[in-house]
């Protein structure tokens, strides 16, 4: 729907516990502002999923535990519901799943 969110900067750098008070303070605020939850007001529409990188900072355990209460099943990360990276089997599946559609798709 064309919104943005951020961008965000940081004069330091990132520990779990600095990342965490960011979500809570900055980020997940900001969310709730524009894709507020009907229902939980104090939420993101249920809709949304919320994706890290594994950056350590991500994988802290208090931060872990924000997102679960925040986002429920519905976060991308490391231990995450949704578990990001992918293992290695499933990357090399997804591409050759996806070369061979592509074959199919572009066969005249």
């Amino acid at each position: 729907d064309g919104r943005i969110l951020g961008p965000y900067f940081f004069d330091v750098n990132l520990t779990g516990a600095s990342y965490l008070d960011f979500l809570r303070d900055g980020l997940i605020p900001d969310l709730i502002t524009l894709y507020p939850d009907i229902e939980e007001r104090d939420r993101p529409r249920n809709d949304i999923f919320f994706q890290q990188d594994g950056a350590s900072p991500d994988y802290a355990a208090p931060v872990r535990a924000y997102l679960d209460e925040v986002f429920p099943n519905r976060w991308i990360g490391r231990r995450g519901p949704i578990e990001w990276p992918l293992p290695f089997k499933e990357i090399v599946d997804d591409v050759i799943s996806r070369t061979t559609m592509t074959s199919h798709i572009w066969v005249k």
